[in-house]
């Protein structure tokens, strides 16, 4: 329960013959009720994310891109570290709760050095990489054409 619900509904009577003051009761509760649920989806969908993220962590890695975790001092203690992938087109960073750094505690601490990208910015970067792996993959096929027509 919220602070401030925590402070109004001690204050109504629990029995109160009131309609309108049971009402106000009832909808308080639902209201908690319904936001305790989104609270959690919110926290099951950044953990999924997470989860994803740890992942393409160690893809890059795989691939010869660079991974750094950051500090940010100016966020809400919880939200202080930054993980980035740099991708061929560019950074790309992503705010961990504390709660989830277990995830990432295997990227050492580096100093923050963000290049100032917005989060359209982020996602412009992440759709293009796509685009690269294709361009290349479409070049070593035709690579491996012209070298099978010159065996002939």
């Amino acid at each position: 329960m919220t602070p401030e619900l925590q402070k109004i509904i001690p204050t109504l009577p629990e029995q109160s013959n009131d309609k309108f003051v049971r009402s106000l009761i009832d909808a308080f509760k639902e209201v908690e009720k319904y936001t305790d649920q989104l609270r959690s989806q919110k926290d099951q969908a950044y953990s999924e994310r997470n989860k994803l993220l740890a992942l393409i962590c160690k893809m890059a890695i795989g691939l010869g891109w660079k991974v750094e975790r950051w500090i940010d001092e100016e966020e809400d203690d919880e939200w202080q570290n930054i993980v980035v992938v740099y991708l061929p087109t560019g950074q790309a960073s992503w705010h961990i709760h504390s709660s989830e750094l277990v995830c990432f505690e295997w990227i050492g601490l580096s100093p923050n050095k963000w290049d100032g990208h917005t989060i359209q910015e982020k996602y412009e970067r992440v759709d293009k990489v796509p685009q690269i792996f294709t361009t290349k993959f479409n070049v070593a096929m035709k690579l491996v054409e012209i070298s099978q027509n010159l065996e002939l």
